[in-house]
């Protein structure tokens, strides 16, 4: 399972903004699932992320799970069986290059 969110996390972020993470490690712990993914930063985010624009970053990135997140779990339900109930952030780390996802099953 874990390695098949992988898959489907990573894929989506090529298919979505050209290049996935660098790594991805997934954490199980009841029903939340977290995935933390690194070197996941686009050019435009490292050039706000210079400008000191976090706040653009954590809008485009809540926009993004905004608009793809039911496609997304559809997706996971399709392909792994799990029931996910809800996609948000969680604390990301921009200056490292670390973005947080949190799934919460059903």
């Amino acid at each position: 399972m874990r390695k098949g969110l992988a898959e489907i996390i990573s894929s989506r972020s090529r298919y979505y903004s050209g290049r996935g993470p660098t790594e991805i490690n997934v954490q199980v712990k009841g029903s939340v699932i977290t995935v933390r993914l690194v070197g996941m930063l686009s050019a435009v985010e490292r050039n706000l992320l210079d400008f000191g624009r976090v706040d653009l970053i954590d809008q485009i990135r809540e926009a993004f799970i905004d608009a793809t997140g039911d496609k997304l779990c559809q997706r996971l339900r399709e392909e792994l069986g799990l029931e996910v109930c809800r996609v948000t952030r969680g604390n990301s780390d921009y200056k490292k290059d670390i973005g947080v996802l949190k799934f919460y099953l059903m």
